[in-house]
Parts: structure tokens; sequence; C-alpha cells
């Protein structure tokens, strides 16, 4: 596509068409490139490709034999031998944990007066009593 140059006339451009700067939500009278039919013939064998799971690759890890039958070994390790197989968070890491110590370690923290208050009472209606003030306070004047 030529560049015009300045002071050119659109018209001395030939067979090139002259677009101007529209929003993009302003309709047009210009079909859709989807209107051709090799396009959408194209576009439904790439579709029923696409879906059809017989066509799609198997994706190949990069794991040895031997970590490949260790994972398949810590997939199958039961709940009833009192270990957890769980993923770290930031890493690739898989941990192995056993549950006691888990229960432990979690109601000691929940017992641990560092971390939270007992509460002499359970503040749950006051809480609900305020989010509806709150809202219909907000309703009455239109901005709920």
């Amino acid at each position: 596509m030529k560049k015009r140059e300045d002071g050119e006339d659109v018209s001395t451009l030939p067979d090139q068409e002259v677009f101007k700067k529209m929003p993009w939500y302003r309709p047009t009278s210009r079909a859709a490139p989807r209107n051709d039919p090799a396009l959408e013939s194209f576009i439904q064998a790439c579709t029923t490709d696409f879906l059809n799971v017989n066509k799609r690759r198997r994706i190949k890890d990069n794991l040895t034999r031997e970590q490949r039958e260790a994972l398949r070994s810590l997939r199958n390790l039961p709940v009833s031998h009192g270990v957890a197989c769980r993923y770290a968070d930031k890493s690739g890491v898989t941990v192995i944990t056993d549950l006691e110590c888990d229960d432990k370690k979690i109601v000691q923290e929940l017992h641990d007066p560092h971390h939270y208050d007992i509460l002499p009472s359970d503040p749950t209606e006051s809480v609900i009593s305020t989010v509806k003030a709150w809202s219909n306070k907000w309703t009455l004047k239109g901005e709920i």
C-alpha cells in the first residue's frame, strides 16, 4: 500500500480504498470476512480438528522414568497411612506431611494468644445489624 504524499488528491490513487477512523461500535456496510465460503470451511475444519480428542497430541513431560514411578506411587498412597501429599506454592516441590503432626500444629496455632483473642460474646448479630443499617441507608438514597 502506497503512502499518500502531502497535497496528493485521493481520487488519483487507483484501486485503493480510503479508510476513515471510525469508532469500533459504529456499524459498517462492508461484509465481514467470514462470509467467504472457503474461509468458513477452513474454520469449520480447524474447529473439528481442535475438538477431536483423538487428534490431540500428548504433551511429553521432562521427568525421568524413576521420577514418574515415584509420582505414581505417591498418587496411589492412601490417606489411611496418615500422610498427605501436597504441592508447594511457588515451586515444583511435592511435600509429604504427617496428618497428625499437621493437626497438632493447627490446634497449637489456634490456641496461640499472640494470634487470636478470645471474645467474651459472639459479635455476629451486631455486625449483621450494622451491615443491614448501612445497606438500608444507601438503598433509600438510591445508590444501591
